[in-house]
């Protein structure tokens, strides 16, 4: 069958998720700081400034509004809640949305093969990552006990999920994509969007300035296939290119679960 013939209208498509979970980013942890002082200020317990501070979730309200208008409802995960506290809230909902934000991690610099690269300076104190990284293998167990519990990423969230699939290793590239449209391209044959996106559409992006890209860090297909955690179990569904660095990562998926993460907006 063709690509076209594959794709369903919005009345035959099924939604499969009623709740989904949206992982929260509080207001940017360089600041924290200055907002307990703050607060402090004011007269406010440290107690009752952090309480305030885990509830002032970030996430732009349009990813809600999407979701809404799709019949699904979402609420919040404080990333400032214990470990076992999360799980216990996945486990009532249908899946997981990872936004995109503000980096809140610390990167070192340094130059490979003549090009720029970060990588993660882990800090006790920034634990967005370790909490991705928690919520990823949540995800995975869900799935691995038969059922369906689907984890999409977008942006800070894609880079997020790569990190945590490679320990936090994964070098990332000052690839300066910041505030342009840019086509994507090079659809994978692997991938499930081929069963989403007709030749014609997939021409269609890969030909004009369609996809919004707002991130100065990427991740760099060579770089990808060094670590057989995404290797073995993820596949590039398609790439984009860049001025400084050639070819750069724009959507994954993995091989066997419902895992789609994707560098744009």
């Amino acid at each position: 069958a063709s690509n076209s013939s594959k794709v369903q209208t919005a009345e035959q498509r099924a939604i499969c998720t009623r709740r989904y979970g949206l992982l929260t980013l509080p207001v940017s942890l360089d600041l924290l700081d200055l907002a307990r002082e703050k607060l402090a200020a004011k007269g406010v317990s440290s107690a009752e400034a952090d309480a305030l501070l885990a509830e002032s979730g970030e996430y732009s309200h349009s990813y809600k509004k999407y979701l809404n208008s799709a019949g699904i409802e979402a609420e919040p995960i404080l990333f400032h809640d214990e470990d076992e506290q999360i799980a216990a809230q996945m486990e009532s909902l249908d899946g997981i949305l990872l936004t995109g934000g503000n980096t809140i991690f610390d990167l070192e610099a340094f130059t490979r093969d003549g090009l720029e690269y970060f990588k993660v300076a882990m800090d006790p104190t920034k634990p967005y990552l370790q909490k991705t990284k928690k919520i990823l293998e949540k995800v995975k167990a869900i799935n691995s006990s038969g059922r369906h519990y689907p984890l999409f990423a977008v942006c800070l969230g894609y880079e997020a999920i790569l990190l945590a699939e490679t320990d936090f290793q994964f070098p990332i590239a000052n690839v300066q994509q910041n505030n342009v449209n840019i086509p994507i391209s090079a659809f994978s044959d692997e991938s499930r969007y081929t069963q989403v996106f007709t030749d014609d559409e997939k021409n269609e992006l890969s030909t004009h300035n369609l996809i919004f890209f707002y991130h100065d860090l990427g991740f760099l297909p060579q770089d990808f296939y060094e670590y057989p955690a995404l290797a073995e179990h993820y596949v590039i569904s398609a790439t984009n290119e860049t001025d400084n660095h050639g070819t750069e990562i724009a959507i994954v998926e993995h091989r066997h679960m419902p895992i789609y993460a994707m560098q744009f907006h």
